[in-house]
């Protein structure tokens, strides 16, 4: 059985304003007051509420996602590699998708057609 997932929406209900009140006291806008900021935020965590990535994604226009192209997972230099690019992007907040091409340049370019729809980084190596 899954646990539904906290919104804002449950936040604001809790905390008896609307939604774009908590959408702004959880991104610290200067717009709600200190005060009324720290209750939502406690409220937030009391309640165990995650912010949704894709909607963070949609707002800012970033998925702080990289996407990475490998001919093969298998060799163990793109393995390095790769694991490399992950530990420095995980320093930096990033994500990291990875495609293996298998040498099939079709496929490839379509890895990388894709990532760009997702607005994404794209390494290929």
């Amino acid at each position: 059985m899954s646990k539904r997932k906290i919104s804002i929406e449950d936040i604001a209900r809790k905390a008896g304003v609307s939604h774009s009140t908590v959408s702004r006291a959880l991104r610290d806008s200067p717009l709600i007051s200190p005060k009324v900021r720290e209750e939502i935020k406690k409220i937030a965590l009391e309640m165990n509420y995650v912010p949704n990535a894709i909607a963070q994604s949609l707002l800012s226009s970033r998925t702080n996602t990289i996407g990475v192209v490998v001919t093969s997972i298998a060799d163990p230099f793109y393995a390095e590699v790769v694991e490399g690019i992950e530990q420095v992007a995980r320093s930096a907040g990033l994500s990291v998708l990875l495609s293996a091409s298998h040498r099939d340049f079709d496929q490839e370019i379509t890895a990388i057609d894709n990532f760009q729809v997702l607005d994404t980084l794209v390494l290929v190596i």
